[in-house]
């Protein structure tokens, strides 16, 4: 690894992002940062511009094979399948006999998520909320 000045190349990065921050964190450095900002976006809009207004010889662009956007919006539609409904969630569970911060007593609880695609249904266990001692979860 090259030293410079007593320095790794690790160091000198370091102070040089740290540098950067200081810059950009100075009123000065953001205005240059908005300008900068401001420039990339009209030079961007400008390239339009220039483009319908400047005449040239080469012939119009056709992009053949490429559908339209509601072409393939289409297309997904026919792709999803109808998919029959994932089977009723297990009831929620108590757990009395461990923490789950922040509380002691609390509960979980389930919910089917499905792949349009293949139609599997998937189990997923969340966290209900914290119970009190005798508390039950709410029915849903």
């Amino acid at each position: 690894m090259a030293v410079v000045l007593g320095l790794s190349a690790y160091e000198l990065a370091v102070l040089a992002v740290g540098a950067a921050a200081l810059v950009l964190a100075s009123p000065p450095g953001q205005e240059a940062s908005k300008q900068a900002a401001r420039a990339i976006g009209e030079a961007i809009d400008n390239v339009g511009k220039k483009a319908d207004e400047e005449p040239t010889d080469a012939p119009p662009m056709t992009i053949v094979g490429c559908p339209d956007s509601a072409g393939t919006k289409e297309q997904e539609k026919q792709k999803e399948k109808e998919c029959d409904p994932c089977p009723t969630p297990p009831p929620p569970q108590v757990h009395r006999d461990h923490t789950h911060f922040p509380c002691q007593d609390h509960w979980h609880y389930f919910v089917y998520n499905q792949n349009s695609e293949t139609c599997e249904c998937f189990l997923q266990r969340k966290f209900g909320g914290c119970l009190g001692p005798d508390e039950q979860p709410p029915l849903s």
